[in-house]
């Protein structure tokens, strides 16, 4: 199958199954083991045999990580965490808690877990997100991962956002990044102050949680793939 037309049947089967869902929220209530699992999440992608490009996760102006646990035939799934880091002038803001909406991660039958690294390339698309609170998956082009971890590439040269996802264990069913997601206030709240604004969390303006200079090490390491790369060519 043509990987355009398949991304197009993946975006019409995910909005039409999330009418009437709830949202769907991570069980982890501590930021650092939030950290902890999305930096597994992006190692296991990293390792698979698509990781994300080194040149375009370079030109990111922001990157949304998230790994999720669920069993059986899943329409909304469990466990779903999140972190968005933006980029700033000298690295990454510190991350914002980010939670499954309608959906979830894993539209499928008997999948056991699927990481996802979501890669906002415009000003305009980070802008819309933080604006709303929320973004669409749907709206996203991207890498679906199989099973097997293997994944089928989509043109992603025009798009604003786009999402690298890989599964492990299914059974049957179509493997999908999931509708959506939104900021979790109460955790962002908890982790950083009842009066920091997400603003401030985005823009550098606050101290960062334990574990978060392990994630933003992991991210230089693997942006930087592409320079050495480009070195080792001339």
């Amino acid at each position: 199958m043509h990987p355009m037309k398949r991304v197009r049947q993946v975006s019409s089967l995910l909005l039409s199954t999330t009418v009437g869902m709830t949202v769907i929220t991570g069980c982890e209530s501590d930021m650092t083991g939030v950290i902890t699992k999305d930096v597994s999440a992006f190692r296991r992608i990293e390792n698979s045999p698509t990781p994300v490009p080194p040149e375009v996760l370079s030109k990111a102006k922001a990157v949304a990580i998230f790994s999720s646990t669920q069993a059986g035939l899943v329409l909304g799934g469990k466990g779903g965490v999140g972190v968005f880091l933006k980029r700033l002038d000298d690295g990454f803001s510190p991350p914002l808690a980010i939670d499954l909406i309608e959906g979830s991660l894993g539209l499928q039958i008997g999948a056991q877990s699927e990481d996802a690294i979501y890669l906002f390339k415009t000003d305009q698309s980070v802008k819309r997100f933080l604006t709303k609170g929320r973004y669409a998956v749907a709206q996203a082009a991207g890498s679906f991962g199989t099973g097997s971890g293997s994944t089928d590439p989509v043109d992603i040269s025009k798009e604003d956002v786009v999402v690298y996802s890989n599964a492990t264990g299914v059974y049957g069913g179509l493997v999908v990044g999931g509708s959506g997601f939104k900021i979790d206030e109460e955790l962002n709240r908890k982790t950083y102050g009842e009066h920091v604004t997400t603003d401030m969390i985005v823009n550098g303006k606050v101290p960062p949680p334990p574990g978060a200079g392990v994630l933003w090490k992991l991210l230089k390491t693997e942006e930087t793939a592409h320079s050495h790369h480009a070195t080792a060519k001339e």
